[in-house]
Parts: structure tokens; sequence; C-alpha cells
């Protein structure tokens, strides 16, 4: 029964494993807005983020981050965003804490490592400089790893009772009741594999134990 578990909960969380992932947490009312903090008249340009409905948006070298309006309602006090991207776009992705006018932005940055050029260019320098209109001394070489295109995931919801993000709730109902199943039918499947084997007349043991001594 735990391997069962254990399997049904490898295979739920198989997503996430696949995928970075950043949240954060906060909790209703938001700060009140201070006297010189005015509501952005852009505030409907922006994407909106709906409860428990995801949005996939790309962010890349050019456009490194998004600003975002949260449609919060007070049913729930505690609320949740994550943003989710594919493990193989090493990109670090970092989210605002919600402003007054319940808007966060996020940003991101490539975390491909970035190469030192200097030595490189001292070394072409010194080799090709034999030809003037061929010299690189104020040559600039553009570093391609600067370079990133990251498709990310992002999702508001709220936390029931506080901990448990909403959309994970029937991933965990499924659990739950195939843990039940099983603990309800190992019993009586251990129970009718005994039945069996008392069922062996003794003279077919005999014959068995007989073969295994031989």
């Amino acid at each position: 029964m735990r391997l069962l578990s254990s399997l049904l909960l490898m295979i739920t969380l198989i997503g996430i494993v696949l995928a970075d992932t950043e949240i954060i947490n906060f909790q209703l009312p938001l700060p009140l807005s201070s006297p010189t903090e005015v509501p952005s008249l852009n505030q409907l340009q922006y994407t909106t983020l709906n409860p428990s409905e995801s949005i996939i948006t790309t962010l890349n070298t050019s456009s490194s981050s998004r600003t975002f309006f949260l449609n919060l309602n007070d049913d729930y006090s505690k609320w949740t965003i994550r943003v989710s991207w594919p493990g193989s776009s090493p990109t670090k992705i970092k989210i605002s804490e919600p402003n007054s006018n319940s808007q966060i932005t996020i940003s991101s940055q490539s975390l491909s490592p970035k190469m030192n050029h200097t030595k490189l260019r001292q070394f072409l320098n010194r080799h090709i400089s034999f030809n003037k209109t061929y010299s690189i001394s104020n040559f600039e070489m553009k570093n391609d790893n600067d370079y990133f295109n990251t498709s990310i995931e992002i999702i508001l919801e709220p936390l029931i009772i506080g901990l448990i993000p909403q959309t994970t709730l029937p991933t965990i109902g499924l659990i739950l009741i195939s843990i039940i199943i099983v603990s309800f039918i190992i019993p009586h499947f251990i129970h009718f594999i005994e039945e069996i084997i008392n069922d062996i007349p003794q003279s077919q043991k005999g014959t068995f134990d007989d073969k295994k001594i031989i």
C-alpha cells in the first residue's frame, strides 16, 4: 500500500519536478495606498490574473518583465502566485509583492554563464594585428548567452485553510480515495491468497516440499 501511495504521489508531482517554480504568498487586505500613490491610469492595459486560471506568456531579452493586475475577492484572505517554466530554460524569475493597486511585476534574466572575452580579444588582436583593416582592437564581441526566451505559466489561487492551493484539491482528493480503496482491497486479496494455499491438499504440499528438497 505504501508503495502504491508513493507511486501516485510521484506521478502527481512529476510536472513540478520537471519545471522550475517561483512562488509568493500574501494576505488580504493589501496595504492601503499612501497619499503619494495614485492608481495607474493604464491598469486596464495590464493582463488580468483571475483566480485559479493559468496564463501562459513569454519573457525574453527584449521584454524581460511584465505587469499583471490581480482580480482578487474577499472570500479568501490568503493567496499564492506561482510561476513555472521549463527546467531546460535557465532563467531567474522574480515576482514582486502585490502593491496597493493589486498589481505585480514578474521580471526575468538569463542564468546562462557569462563568458569573459577579454583574453580571447587580446589573443585575436595579437595574431591578426598585421592586417589593419581586420584589426579588432575596438571590436565588441556579442555574448549570445545573454539572450533568452522563456515560456512561463502563471497562476493566481487562494490558499484553502491558509495552506493548500485550490487547484491541488482534486489531486489530493484522488490520492486519498486511492489510498482508501487500496487499504480496503489488499486485506481481502491477502485473505483470498491464504485460502487458496490452505485449500491445497496435504499430499500436493508434500510433493512440493519433496521437489524443493531435491
